[in-house]
């Protein structure tokens, strides 16, 4: 999953995404989060996995890519093939000094890769565009 849609493009703003993952396979996966001049939070079920706006400590792992540029990577979680589970994205940011956000996902039977849409089932995307005009 990549974001931004590049219909929006004013500054900054934020999405928030709902709808449900479906894995391909039985077994632990671990997510991860590229975020570009934004701030970015994964549920998976109502389990906060990622949340690189405060740094609560539920990634594992934070690796500073450039400037302004942070990958974060989620503790593994345990899915199974075929069945849906619900997944809710919020992120902030300013696409007009390129922004963006990019949701992966690896485990043993797969090497990491953007999660598919094929994978993914939405049921909502709502944009709020925040303006510093009154």
């Amino acid at each position: 999953m990549r974001w931004p849609d590049h219909a929006v493009t004013r500054a900054p703003c934020s999405v928030r995404w709902t709808g449900r993952i479906e894995p391909r396979f039985t077994e632990e996966y671990t997510f991860s989060v590229y975020s570009q001049h934004g701030r970015a939070r994964v549920w998976i079920g109502d389990r906060l996995i990622i949340d690189n706006a405060r740094l609560t400590g539920t990634a594992r792992e934070r690796e500073r890519v450039a400037e302004g540029r942070w990958k974060e990577f989620s503790h593994p979680v345990a899915l199974q093939a075929g069945y849906e589970v619900p997944l809710r994205i919020e992120w902030e940011g300013d696409p007009s000094r390129g922004g963006e956000f990019h949701l992966n996902w690896e485990s043993a039977s797969q090497a990491i890769e953007h999660v598919p849409s094929t994978c993914l089932y939405p049921e909502s995307v709502s944009t709020a565009l925040k303006s510093s005009e009154p």
